[in-house]
């Protein structure tokens, strides 16, 4: 089996077309998404109820799973980052933010 064989989990449609959300190596513990799971449970706006992230129960169930899983997966890392102050002086928080109305969250500049 070739190790970049992947398996489409679900999709999402886009207009006409429908794109891959999410696929896994049926031989490698390799996940990938095409969204912020993350982001669900903090996003809310208005506009077209098909293009804003649901926030029934069950689609909460379902982001909270995604997260869940996923730091499940990471613990699984046996890497150390290193120490405390080590670890502070590599978070992104250390950047600049910059704050814009033409993108959804958060976006830091790297010089």
């Amino acid at each position: 089996m070739n190790m970049f064989t992947y398996t489409s989990v679900s999709y999402t449609p886009d207009g006409n077309e429908p794109f891959v959300a999410t696929m896994e190596s049926p031989a490698y513990p390799f996940y990938a998404v095409q969204f912020h799971p993350e982001k669900t449970l903090t996003m809310f706006r208005d506009g077209d109820p098909a293009t804003r992230p649901v926030h029934t129960l069950g689609g909460e169930k379902m982001n909270r799973y995604f997260a869940d899983f996923f730091v499940s997966q990471a613990r699984l890392n046996t890497n150390n980052p290193g120490d405390f102050a080590t670890v502070q002086s590599k978070i992104i928080a250390n950047y600049d933010m910059l704050v814009t109305t033409s993108s959804y969250g958060n976006v830091y500049v790297f010089n």
